[in-house]
């Protein structure tokens, strides 16, 4: 065999053994994850979840893909192929970004507690000084990251009033969540409206921020944007829910230009 052929053949070996072992590591798939029921994730004592409507939590999965799941998941329109980089760090090992994401949750819930007892506050439903962290307790496993703060929020609202904020409907809903109710951005909504989409849902809330990349994966669903708890409850109400306690009135801030 000549020198030339032997070079070619080792250098289409070597892109073939980098192409099917090597540049699969540097990409993730990502496809819409489990909707996970506020309701059922949420225990506020001496306070049962209305119903019959859910708040659903959004979720993406993450796939670390080989070859043939790559291959697949470029054809699937329910996937997403993108770089490593964009969900975990580079240079962040996988454990400690699992650890960061268990973080992230913890303080989505402790965030959603504080930021549900100022409206509650607001609103007269509880006593300012009243804590609540107390009676409440969460039961979401193997769900890491910040997104689930504003529909746990929601779900500790609606607990605690007694109503069924969503209006009887399935209601899809991420974005992360301050202390003070103020919604922040979480990545992944297109994925997330997917989701939203399979289960029929009546409504999606989501980060005002990133309304207008959820493009058409929403179907038939609605997609409203929101800035803050107060925002959402209200856009619930706007949008065939319970919204504001009876008797109390409210300035709904959902904008037009935030629904998609």
């Amino acid at each position: 065999m000549k020198r030339k052929n032997v070079i070619v053949l080792f250098v289409t070996i070597a892109v073939a053994a980098w192409l099917l072992f090597v540049f699969p590591h540097e990409l993730v798939v990502l496809s819409p994850g489990p909707l996970f029921d506020a309701g059922q994730v949420v225990s506020v004592k001496a306070h049962p979840s209305p119903g019959p409507g859910k708040i659903l939590i959004a979720t993406v999965a993450v796939q670390f893909p080989n070859f043939v799941s790559l291959l697949t998941a470029a054809f699937d329109r329910r996937d997403q192929v993108t770089w490593k980089t964009s969900v975990i760090p580079a240079g962040m090992s996988l454990a400690a970004f699992e650890k960061k994401a268990r973080s992230q949750m913890a303080q989505a819930q402790n965030d959603a507690v504080a930021a549900a007892r100022a409206y509650l506050a607001k609103w007269g439903i509880v006593d300012p000084s009243a804590v609540l962290g107390q009676d409440i307790s969460f039961g979401l496993q193997d769900v890491g990251g910040p997104s689930a703060g504003l529909a746990l929020a929601l779900q500790i609202v609606s607990d605690y009033m007694g109503r069924d904020l969503t209006g009887g409907r399935v209601v899809v809903v991420t974005g992360a969540i301050g202390s003070a109710g103020n919604v922040m951005p979480v990545g992944g909504v297109a994925i997330k409206a997917r989701a939203a989409a399979e289960a029929a849902a009546a409504l999606m809330l989501v980060p005002a921020a990133e309304v207008n990349q959820v493009g058409s994966q929403a179907g038939t669903v609605r997609v409203v944007g929101v800035t803050s708890l107060e925002q959402a409850v209200a856009a619930l109400g706007e949008t065939g829910g319970s919204g504001l306690p009876r008797g109390r009135r409210g300035v709904c801030l959902v904008q037009t230009e935030h629904v998609w």
